[in-house]
């Protein structure tokens, strides 16, 4: 008998991701603050798995409020009267590349117009190859763009190359290869040759003729109120040729009070990988810098490193310029305990502090080494809850988990996660990025944004201006039993002691001791439980506890 077969829609709802992609693009060319929200919500949808049949269905996703699905639904209802029953699967092939019966064609100045135009510029040169790597097209493309190709605007997570996914969507442009190799379609190229025909007679307006260009109120802002400009300047090198190449990218408008640092890039191959090492980690500062058995074995190794004080985290790794000395994060840091130290961590209620600290730090990727103490057999708690203190860890947490037996098992680990590093981030383009502004890192890319060590050290610091949320936080932290998530859960639902306070005075007795039994928490949706809820309750409503 043959084993069970289980069918799974690539795209179980293009449509309704279609509509997102384009209400997403156009609050990113507007600027409009809903970018965010159609970007989570697209992010749920491409996650389920089966068919939608309504905008209402989409509620029970999360991202989904009931403005987004009536929307969906009003959508819906003007694409089933502009189609027949009968050609439902020829306008299914259309559909990417068209919007109720218009040609798409990109808003004036915006990122998909800059990144067609330079594709195009391109492949009319006699050398050109066939395909352009990302680098090449923001170079091409950047004077071409209303918006940076490689520094979000305040507030926002999207750049104009984030328009290069509708552009990939919509068949316009292919991408092969690794490093990624870009080139137009046959449509892709048709439409860029449009929008090349008219580029020179745009001169401080969209387009109105030649382009069947989608009406819009959009106009060029020659004002703003504030008056300072911002104007960063980014020196990109060229490994190739050794050409250092200055660039101008204009930065929108802020305030003369902003002091935030210009940014910088790291052509491939123009960097080292270093692997930092916390100065706690050692036996001191007195000590000399081969004293300690871990940077002993480092060195042994031949492994890249430096001593430092992290704020947070024993060991990370930056990327520092060979000739300029700048340095960038990569997204990895790791938080090592032995298991005698783990335990003690957990009775002094350092455990969930710390966790949360890494948590807030902005990097990626948080590895938990645990490293073995002997036998294991004396280290202040029973060896089961220590183990379940890790599972919880990677389960609860979303840490990466990793046990080593010894010293030289732990050094081991870090030589060879130094050596891949080096080997993936080598012909990578670096390019720095405030935190707030930072997206997921792809290892596929080949330009990857990252924060400056700067910036990860002294915002990770325990002694900075905390907000009233962050100390909330910390505080139910030192309570038995709450762990990052639940903290994380009830100040979501409750942001401040005060919103708290307030819910338990219109609800007293019972149903304010189970008032946060039910929220949900962590990846699988827990709930926070009884027990903790009811602890909360008497510690806001007791006059002693």
């Amino acid at each position: 008998m043959s084993g069970r077969v289980t069918v799974k829609l690539k795209t179980p709802n293009p449509l309704f991701e279609q509509w997102l992609i384009e209400w997403r693009d156009k609050a990113i060319e507007t600027n409009s603050k809903m970018q965010n929200c159609y970007g989570k919500a697209l992010e749920s949808l491409r996650k389920y798995p089966l068919p939608l049949q309504s905008g209402r269905d989409c509620k029970l996703l999360k991202g989904f409020g009931e403005k987004l699905c009536s929307m969906l639904d009003k959508k819906l209802v003007e694409h089933n009267k502009n189609l027949n029953s009968n050609v439902e699967g020829g306008a299914a092939t259309n559909r990417k590349n068209s919007i109720g019966g218009r040609e798409y064609v990109p808003q004036w100045r915006s990122g998909p117009y800059a990144i067609l135009i330079a594709m195009f510029e391109k492949s009319l040169e006699p050398s050109y190859c066939g395909y352009m790597f990302k680098i090449d097209i923001i170079k091409g493309g950047q004077h071409l763009s209303d918006k940076s190709f490689v520094k979000p605007d305040p507030g926002s997570f999207y750049t104009a190359w984030s328009s290069m996914k509708t552009l990939l969507d919509k068949h316009l442009v292919i991408k092969r290869s690794n490093p990624a190799k870009y080139s137009l379609t046959e449509e892709g190229a048709a439409l860029a040759h449009k929008l090349y025909s008219t580029k020179d007679n745009q001169v401080g307006e969209p387009p109105k003729n030649n382009v069947n260009s989608e009406k819009s109120s959009t106009k060029v802002k020659t004002a703003k109120k504030t008056n300072a400009k911002c104007a960063e300047k980014t020196n990109v090198v060229q490994s190739d040729a050794n050409v250092e190449l200055d660039k101008e990218i204009e930065a929108p408008s802020c305030s003369s009070t902003s002091t935030q640092e210009d940014s910088f890039i790291f052509a491939p191959f123009t960097f080292d990988i270093i692997l930092l090492v916390d100065k706690q980690e050692t036996t001191g500062n007195s000590s000399g810098p081969l004293d300690n058995a871990t940077l002993t074995e480092l060195a042994h190794l031949d492994v890249l490193f430096e001593s430092r004080h992290l704020k947070v985290g024993d060991y990370t790794w930056i990327a520092r310029h060979k000739e300029t000395n700048q340095e960038l994060v990569l997204p990895y840091v790791v938080e090592r305990k032995r298991m005698d130290d783990l335990s003690h961590s957990i009775k002094d209620g350092r455990f969930h502090e710390q966790k949360f600290r890494l948590k807030q730090c902005g990097i990626q990727n948080v590895i938990y080494l645990i490293e073995s103490h002997g036998s294991n057999t004396h280290v202040g708690l029973p060896i089961g809850s220590l183990y379940q203190a890790a599972t919880n860890t990677y389960i609860q947490d979303g840490f990466n988990v990793k046990f080593t037996d010894d010293v030289r098992g732990t050094v081991n680990y870090f030589a060879t996660f130094t050596s891949v590093l080096g080997n993936i981030y080598k012909n990578k383009t670096l390019i720095s990025c405030p935190k707030q502004n930072l997206s997921e890192v792809n290892v596929d890319d080949d330009l990857i944004s990252l924060m400056t060590f700067t910036e990860f050290n002294q915002g990770a610091s325990k002694t900075h201006d905390f907000k009233v949320q962050e100390l909330f936080i910390r505080q139910l932290l030192q309570l038995k039993g709450m762990s990052v998530d639940k903290a994380l859960a009830i100040v979501e639902q409750y942001p401040t002691p005060r919103h708290l306070n307030m819910a338990y005075q219109e609800k007293g007795g019972s149903v304010g001791q189970n008032l946060l039994a039910t929220l949900q928490h962590g990846k699988v949706n827990k709930k926070v439980g009884a027990i903790i809820s009811k602890v909360i309750y008497q510690l806001f409503t007791s006059a002693s506890y």
